[in-house]
C-alpha cells in the first residue's frame, strides 16, 4: 500500500432519499513488466464488478489529467491527486 486517504460523496437516491458515502481509499500501485501483456481478466475475481478497463499511461499524464478533471477518469480528491503525484515524483 502507497497511501490511504479518505473520501466522502453525497448523493440521493429516489428509495433511499439523501446520503454521504464515507470511505478510506487505500492505494496501492502496480509494477508490471513492460513487455507483459496486461488483460482485465489479470484482475479476476474483481474485474466483474470493479475493473471495466484500464489504460497504461506516465504518471506525470495521469496527473495532469486528473488535475484537469479529465472525464475519462473516476474524480479524485486534491489530498489523493498530491499523494500520487508525490509517489510517481510529478
Amino acid at each position: 500500500r502507497m497511501f490511504t486517504v479518505t473520501s466522502a460523496i453525497e448523493g440521493e437516491t429516489e428509495k433511499h432519499g439523501k446520503y454521504i458515502c464515507r470511505e478510506y481509499q487505500d492505494v496501492f500501485i502496480l509494477k508490471w513488466k513492460a513487455d507483459a501483456p496486461m488483460e482485465s481478466h489479470d484482475f479476476a475475481p474483481i474485474a466483474k464488478e470493479e475493473v471495466s478497463g484500464f489504460d497504461i499511461i506516465d504518471g506525470q499524464e495521469l496527473i495532469l489529467k486528473l488535475r484537469k478533471g479529465d472525464e475519462e477518469l473516476v474524480p479524485r480528491s486534491g489530498q489523493y491527486i498530491d499523494a500520487l503525484a508525490k509517489v510517481f515524483g510529478c
